[in-house]
């Protein structure tokens, strides 16, 4: 699997084909120190500070994860990852209009016309095949039962 980016996702209509295109920046992940707990690979990165004074690893993708970097594509389905301590590996399927209400959730505040631009990719966005997987235990078990899926 190739990294896209580690929060923030950008999507524009793909002129081609008329589906989507999202892209990131997948250079640079900013991790939550208690990655190292998971990923002891990741103890010699030094923690650095945001602006609001909260900690974060700087993991540099090239270096650090094998799969390497993909700086853009298109969305083929939509997983939403919850971490359950009562289940080991749960998927279920998430209708579209669960999955856009989700997606709304953090639509960003900008003029009228870029929310409508906004709400109408994300109303295509959400006819993708969408699922929830709750999942416990170590990411390396969840990441193989992923390649399943794809």
């Amino acid at each position: 699997m190739q990294i896209v980016s580690d929060d923030v996702v950008h999507l524009t209509n793909n002129s081609r084909n008329g589906g989507i295109l999202l892209w990131g920046n997948p250079w640079l992940l900013r991790l939550l120190p208690e990655a190292r707990a998971l990923f002891p690979e990741l103890d010699p990165i030094v923690p650095e500070s945001r602006s609001a004074g909260e900690l974060y690893l700087g993991v540099e993708v090239l270096k650090h994860c094998q799969g390497g970097i993909c700086v853009s594509g298109q969305p083929l389905l939509l997983l939403f990852l919850e971490r359950n301590p009562n289940v080991s590996c749960e998927l279920s399927l998430l209708s579209s209009s669960v999955v856009l209400k989700r997606l709304q959730q953090d639509i960003v505040l900008d003029t009228q016309k870029v929310v409508e631009r906004h709400d109408a990719l994300l109303r295509q966005l959400a006819q993708l095949p969408a699922y929830r997987l709750e999942y416990s235990g170590h990411p390396n078990s969840v990441a193989e039962f992923i390649k399943t899926l794809v």
